[in-house]
């Protein structure tokens, strides 16, 4: 699925056929039907220029829909299977996923035609944008590595050890940081995207395979393939410091032991720092 925040509808790829529905999220009804190619796989919605990206795994093409028409305006040539699909805002890119080749397909949205062809490792599986640094990440199945993809030079600048069979991927911006799904060993893993390394594992999923951030609770939503289970984490907030919190000055007297602890256990648990 896929959001078109403009004209306030939901883009539902339905796999085992040949359409897109369209989803007025006002009254929750179908509104319209678009025919695309063979088994539709995920979405991306294009915002600069008001489209939905269809990757077509059976037909090997990328649809391309007009949101305002709700029409395919172009249809794009691919290799073989293309499944996921994510958008590089900065440089106006699509990023597919080529499932049979392990390589990802850069789209050039101004003119909806393939500019570059990128390699990573073994069984390519889904895409994950790091909106700070603008890099592209991709996870390896069967190499158990994540690829990092310099969007700028459309190169690959970092391959990172992960668990074993890396799928889903979801980017916390908060503490940027990547966390992803490891469908075989059934962990989540947590990569410091400033240092590329591993700083955490989850335990307590099973068959995971999507990820998904939520912005308002700082949490990460982990979907099970096989159990129909969702795991809830909850992401750590970090504590702000320096001068626009209040606590700050109160623990630096206290510390000097200048009377003024019991202020700072009161507006502690008070919730005011």
């Amino acid at each position: 699925m896929a959001y078109d925040p403009v004209n306030g509808l939901m883009y539902v790829s339905v796999a085992g056929n040949y359409f897109v529905r369209v989803i007025d999220t006002t009254t929750n009804t179908i509104v319209d039907t678009i025919g695309v190619g063979s088994a539709p796989q995920q979405l991306a919605y294009d915002p600069d220029n008001g489209r939905m990206y269809v990757p077509n795994y059976n037909g090997h093409t990328v649809s391309v829909i007009d949101t305002t028409s709700k029409s395919v305006i172009a249809t794009i040539p691919v290799f073989d299977k293309p499944s996921h699909i994510e958008y590089d805002p900065v440089n106006k890119h699509m990023y597919v996923v080529i499932l049979s080749h392990d390589f990802v397909s850069v789209i050039d949205t101004a003119t909806n035609t393939i500019i570059d062809g990128i390699a990573v490792e073994d069984k390519l599986q889904k895409l994950a944008y790091n909106s700070i640094n603008q890099n592209m990440y991709a996870s390896n199945f069967l190499d158990d590595t994540i690829s990092v993809i310099d969007t700028s030079s459309r190169t690959v600048t970092a391959t990172i050890a992960a668990g074993d069979g890396p799928i889903g991927m979801g980017f916390d911006p908060v503490n940027e940081n990547m966390y992803v799904a490891n469908r075989i060993g059934n962990t989540l893993d947590v990569i410091d995207t400033s240092t590329l390394t591993i700083i955490d594992s989850i335990s307590g999923t099973s068959f995971v395979h999507t990820v998904e951030y939520d912005p308002v609770n700082q949490r990460m939503y982990v979907a099970g393939y096989y159990n129909n289970i969702v795991t809830v984490v909850q992401i750590d907030i970090p504590e702000p410091k320096g001068k626009n919190n209040p606590c700050d000055a109160l623990e630096t007297v206290s510390e000097k032991g200048n009377g003024k602890k019991n202020g700072l256990e009161k507006a502690k648990s008070n919730n005011d720092c």
